[in-house]
C-alpha cells in the first residue's frame, strides 16, 4: 500500500470523526442544569452545598436530601468566621439530578435559608478518573501502575460507520499507526480514539511518547479566526489525563484567559515527572504550589508570574525539595518578598531572573545570593526594591558570575555601589541597559578589570559619553555591542572597535557617514549593524559598505539594516555579494533621546494658554449674545 492511499484513508477517517464531533457539540448547548455529567465527562453524583447556616448538622442535610434518593455520604466543612459548606453523594445520578434541578429553583430550604446547590469539580467525583485509581490501587496493590493506567481512561464509544475491518489502512502495525498518529494535532489525536477499539488503543498508548506540552495553536489544531482558540482548564484536563505522567517539560507562558488557578493543582497531580515548568500566564495560588511539592520532586527549571498571595512559605517547601533546581525565573510577582529564596539548592541554582518583583527585600536577596557557589547567570529587572547592599552581595561572586543583567531604574542604588560590579572579573555579558547610575567612570572600571566580556548591553545609557564607550572598545575578546538611543555617543567612538561581530546603535541622533564609514572599514569581521532610526545615515556609508566588503577575505556576509534612516536604495549602483541591505526600521521613536515628549505631556503652561483660550471664547460668546440683544431690541420683538 502506498503513502498516497493511507493518506487518502486517514482522511476519510478524520471527515467522519469531524462529523460526528460537530454532532456532539450540537448536543452540548443543553441547560447546564439538566446535564448529568461535568465539562470532562464525568457523571454526576456528587454535589456542592452552600448557603449554610452554623447551625446545620449532617444529620439535617441527610433528612433534607434522602428525600431525593439514597445518599451515600455527606460531608459538612465548618469555617469559623466564613461561611460553612458541605458536599452530598448520592448513590445514582438520576438522584442527584433531582436535587440539583430543586436546587437551581431554590425550592430546598433550611434553617430559613435557600441552600445553593451546584455539581462539585470534576476530579471530587466519585466516577473520576482520580478517585477509580485511588479504588483500582486498594483492590489490588500489587498490580502495575501501567495497567491500572490503562483500565481507568474513560470507556470507549465506538462511532457510527467505523472503518471496515478490510480496510486498507488496517494493514499498518501499530508502530506505523503511533508514528502517524504523533503528526497529529492534538485535538485530532483524542478524536481518532472513537474510530475504533485498536485505535482507541493505539492512541493512548502513543502518549508515551509526548514529553513537551505547551499552548500553541499549531499543537493543538486550533485555527484563529474561525472558533475561539483559547484552551481552558477542563480541556488541559483532558489531556494531562493521557500524557501527564510522561510529560518533562511543559510550558504555559503564551496567554490564556481561560486557565483557572486550579490548572497548577491540575498540573502538579497528573504530571509528577516535569523537570520545566513556566506558569508565566497563570495567576498561581498556594495550593498549586503545595500540589508541585506533594508531586513533583526533580523540577530542574521553575518560572513562575503573578501569586494570589506572597507564596514564600509554599515556595520554602518546593525548593527545600527539589534538590535538582538549577534555573529560577519569577516574574511580574509583587508579593514575593525574596525568604524563600534563601532554600534554594546551594550547589545546584545555577541561573536566577527576577523580573519587576518589587517587594524582593536587599536582605533576603543578600543572604540567598552569598550561599549560591555556583551561580553563573542573574538577572535583576527593574527589582524597585533592592538597594546597594544587593550590588555588594552580588560582587561577591567572583569566580562563578559570568552574566549579570541590571536592567532598568533602581531608584535606591548609587554610583558608588555600582563600581563594585567591576570585581566580577569572569563575567562574560553584561547588560545595564536604561540603568540611569551606570557612568563612564563605572565603564572605565569594568574596562580595566572584566577583561573577559564578550557582550555588552549600553541601550538607554545617555549619561555616558565617547570617553565610556572607548574604554570598553578597548576589550580584547568584546564582539557584540549595543549603544541604541544614546544620546551623548557621536562618530569619535567608533572607530576603536576593531574586533566587534555586532554594533546595535538604533535612535542615536548624533552618529553620521563619518564613523560608520570609518567602523566597517576597521572591522573585517564586523556582520551585523543596524542603523535603525539614525536619521543622519545616507547612501555614503553604503558605498564604503560595497568597497568594503568587496575585498573581504573571509567571506563573511555584512547586514545592515538602514530603516528610518537618510538612505535611498533606488539611488544605490554598485552592489556586493557579501553585502545584506535591510531597509527596515526596528528603532521606536518615543525612545529617542531627543523625542519631544512636550507632545505629549503638555506642560502646567500649555494648561494656563488653554484656560486663557476658553476665557475668550466665553467673552466672545458674551459679546455675540449682547449682540443679539441690541438687534432684537431694535427690531421690537
Amino acid at each position: 500500500m502506498d503513502r498516497d492511499e493511507i493518506l487518502r484513508h486517514v482522511c476519510e477517517v478524520m471527515t467522519r470523526v469531524y462529523v460526528y464531533s460537530y454532532k456532539d457539540e450540537l448536543n452540548d448547548s443543553e441547560d447546564e442544569c439538566y446535564l448529568s455529567a461535568t465539562e470532562d465527562g464525568v457523571p454526576i453524583r456528587k454535589l456542592f452545598i452552600g448557603n449554610l447556616a452554623q447551625r446545620t448538622t449532617v444529620k439535617d442535610l441527610q433528612n433534607v436530601f434522602s428525600k431525593y434518593g439514597k445518599v451515600d455520604s455527606c460531608y459538612l466543612k465548618r469555617n469559623s468566621g466564613k461561611s460553612n459548606y458541605a458536599f452530598v453523594t448520592f448513590s445514582t445520578v438520576d438522584d442527584a439530578m433531582k436535587a440539583r434541578r430543586d436546587g437551581s429553583r431554590k425550592e430546598i430550604h433550611l434553617h430559613n435559608r435557600d441552600l445553593r446547590v451546584m455539581p462539585a469539580d470534576s476530579w471530587h467525583q466519585p466516577d473520576s478518573v482520580e478517585n477509580q485509581r485511588k479504588v483500582a490501587a486498594r483492590k489490588d496493590k500489587t498490580q502495575q501502575h501501567t495497567e491500572t493506567n490503562d483500565c481507568l481512561f474513560q470507556p470507549y464509544i465506538p462511532i457510527k460507520d467505523s472503518l471496515e475491518d478490510d480496510a486498507p489502512i488496517h494493514k499498518l502495525n501499530d508502530d506505523c499507526l503511533i508514528h502517524v498518529f504523533l503528526h497529529l494535532p492534538i485535538t485530532d489525536r483524542v478524536r481518532i480514539e472513537r474510530v475504533c477499539k485498536r485505535w482507541h488503543a493505539v492512541s493512548l498508548e502513543s502518549w508515551r511518547a509526548v514529553k513537551r506540552l505547551d499552548l500553541s495553536l499549531s499543537a493543538w489544531g486550533y485555527i484563529p479566526g474561525k472558533r475561539d482558540p483559547s484552551i481552558d482548564t477542563p480541556t488541559l484536563r483532558k489531556v494531562l489525563l493521557r500524557c501527564g505522567h510522561f510529560l518533562n517539560h511543559i510550558d504555559l507562558s503564551q496567554i490564556s484567559h481561560r486557565l483557572r488557578q486550579s490548572t497548577l493543582t491540575i498540573i502538579g497531580k497528573f504530571c509528577p515527572n516535569l523537570q520545566t515548568i513556566d506558569t508565566t500566564s497563570l495567576n498561581v495560588s498556594s495550593a498549586g504550589i503545595d500540589s508541585l511539592t506533594k508531586n513533583c520532586g526533580d523540577i530542574r527549571k521553575l518560572v513562575l508570574g503573578s501569586c494570589t498571595s506572597s507564596c514564600d512559605n509554599d515556595l520554602i517547601k518546593l525548593f527545600s525539595k527539589n534538590k535538582k533546581l538549577k534555573s529560577l525565573k519569577i516574574v511580574q510577582n509583587s508579593l514575593l518578598t525574596g525568604k524563600c529564596l534563601v532554600h534554594l539548592p546551594a550547589d545546584g541554582i545555577e541561573e536566577i531572573s527576577l523580573a519587576q518583583c518589587n517587594a524582593v527585600s536587599s536582605c533576603s536577596f543578600s543572604n540567598a545570593i552569598a550561599k549560591f557557589s555556583n551561580l553563573s547567570s542573574l538577572s535583576l529587572n527593574r527589582c524597585v526594591s533592592l538597594c546597594d547592599y544587593a550590588i555588594w552581595a552580588i560582587a561577591s561572586r567572583v569566580d562563578s558570575l559570568k552574566d549579570l543583567e541590571l536592567w532598568g531604574y533602581f531608584p535606591l542604588l548609587t554610583t558608588n555601589a555600582m563600581s563594585h560590579v567591576a570585581n566580577l572579573v569572569n563575567l562574560e555579558r553584561l547588560n545595564v541597559g536604561w540603568n540611569p547610575v551606570v557612568t563612564n567612570n563605572f565603564l572605565l572600571a569594568v574596562a580595566a578589570q572584566c577583561v573577559l566580556l564578550k557582550r555588552i548591553d549600553l541601550t538607554g545609557c545617555n549619561t555616558v559619553t565617547d570617553e565610556g564607550i572607548a574604554a570598553i572598545a578597548s576589550l580584547p575578546k568584546l564582539n557584540e555591542l549595543l549603544i541604541s538611543y544614546m544620546g551623548h555617543v557621536s562618530d569619535d567612538a567608533l572607530p576603536h572597535m576593531h574586533q566587534l561581530k555586532h554594533l546595535e546603535c538604533r535612535g542615536c541622533p548624533r552618529l553620521t557617514d563619518s564613523g560608520t564609514s570609518a567602523l566597517i572599514q576597521v572591522c573585517p569581521q564586523l556582520e551585523l549593524l543596524d542603523l535603525s532610526g539614525c536619521d543622519c545615515i545616507t547612501n555614503s556609508t553604503l558605498e564604503v559598505a560595497v568597497k568594503a566588503t568587496k575585498v573581504r577575505t573571509n567571506n563573511s556576509i555584512l547586514k545592515i539594516i538602514v530603516g528610518g534612516t537618510g538612505t535611498n536604495l533606488d539611488e544605490l549602483i554598485e552592489i556586493s555579494p557579501l553585502l545584506q541591505i535591510v531597509n527596515v526600521d526596528l528603532s521606536h521613536t518615543h525612545m529617542r533621546p531627543d523625542f519631544d515628549h512636550g507632545r505629549y505631556f503638555p506642560s502646567e503652561d500649555d494648561d494656563s494658554d488653554k484656560d486663557d483660550f476658553f476665557f475668550d471664547l466665553a467673552d466672545d460668546r458674551n459679546a455675540w449674545d449682547d449682540q443679539n440683544d441690541e438687534f432684537f431690541d431694535d427690531c421690537d420683538i
